[in-house]
């Protein structure tokens, strides 16, 4: 159970991990396209 929970953690941890790298490429996207 242990190492069921230690998995588990590390998914979320890589998964929030990679929604901050997307957000962050789109917000370098959006934020040229607002300030034309």
């Amino acid at each position: 159970t242990r190492f069921q929970l230690d998995r588990t953690l590390e998914i979320i941890e890589r998964r929030l991990w990679i929604t901050q790298r997307h957000t962050r490429q789109a917000a370098s996207v959006i934020q040229p396209s607002l300030l034309r």
